[in-house]
């Protein structure tokens, strides 16, 4: 099979209908016959009728090989789009949102340039700029790469085309707290972005402030342990500069001994001071501990209730 296509659905029932309507012209603008690809769409336990609309969406197109994944409930977003990758069969495997936030037509494009650069195992998209809207997202990017020391690009988007080497070694990893953004860099290979545009087509993000915290907290404690290393450099900060102070308060004791060194108020104030920042320590280790144990706890990253 040539071509394998992946989109998740969470809240699109709206985009459904357009969303095949417009892969599909894609697929056959570029001479591949319907019996060469297929789509496969992925059900992330929607609340609303986004599985029925595919499935009627699919008694349409009876002669397109569309297959429709119903996981058992929402596991997001990330893991519904392994559960897709991990049933394509084609030489060459492309991811979009179904909100076509960026467009199906960059399809053709994606296509051409990985069919006509052999080296070049993965096309993905990225923006120039984001929204001023997207401030987020712009500081859950620029974080995480100062973070993680992956070199990823600032303004990436979903859509990205990927060879079957590359999809194979994507599939080889065992994470539990997944996030493929970062995934889709360290696997490594020869990668090209192409820029795109995007326009916003829903009313409210499936990303409001709180998830995109959890996942950029999930991100880094799944890709790096530096903030670890961030906090032992503080601890050593912090000890020898209340040494040097102790220090400074001998000497001055001994050389002005009726001077009043020490308040109420700054003793309450380092006391303040300490106790978040080993509280914040705690809580750093504590999420790392918490990666660890669901990790060996080895559950799968997904359950699927039926194929359709």
């Amino acid at each position: 099979m040539e071509l394998s296509i992946v989109s998740t659905l969470y809240n699109s029932e709206e985009f459904v209908p357009e969303l095949l309507n417009k892969l599909i012209t894609c697929i056959e603008s570029m001479g591949i016959s319907r019996n060469n690809y297929e789509i496969i769409l992925v059900n992330d336990g929607s609340p609303d009728r986004s599985l029925n609309i595919a499935i009627e969406e699919k008694m349409k197109y009876r002669d397109v090989n569309i297959k429709i994944i119903d996981l058992s409930k929402n596991f997001g977003h990330h893991n519904a789009f392994l559960a897709g990758i991990e049933f394509t069969k084609g030489d060459y495997v492309f991811l979009i949102d179904s909100d076509m936030e960026v467009s199906p037509d960059y399809l053709p494009v994606f296509y051409e340039e990985i069919k006509n650069n052999p080296d070049i195992d993965v096309v993905y998209g990225y923006l120039e700029k984001r929204s001023i809207n997207d401030y987020a997202s712009v500081l859950f990017w620029w974080l995480f790469r100062k973070l993680s020391h992956l070199n990823i690009k600032l303004n990436m988007t979903t859509e990205r085309i990927m060879n079957r080497n590359y999809v194979n070694g994507l599939l080889q990893i065992g994470d539990y707290n997944l996030f493929l953004g970062g995934l889709f860099e360290w696997v490594g290979f020869n990668q090209k972005g192409i820029l795109v545009t995007r326009k916003f087509n829903r009313k409210v993000s499936n990303y409001n402030f709180s998830n995109k915290l959890k996942l950029f907290i999930n991100a880094i404690t799944s890709f790096t342990s530096y903030p670890l290393y961030l906090l032992f450099n503080l601890s050593i900060w912090i000890i020898t500069l209340s040494l040097m102070y102790i220090l400074y308060i001998v000497i001055k004791k001994i050389i002005y001994p009726q001077t009043i060194l020490i308040g109420f108020t700054s003793i309450i104030a380092s006391m303040y001071l300490i106790a978040g920042i080993l509280l914040f320590s705690i809580s750093l280790i504590g999420l790392y501990i918490d990666k660890i144990f669901n990790q060996v706890k080895n559950r799968p990253r997904f359950i699927i209730k039926k194929i359709i």
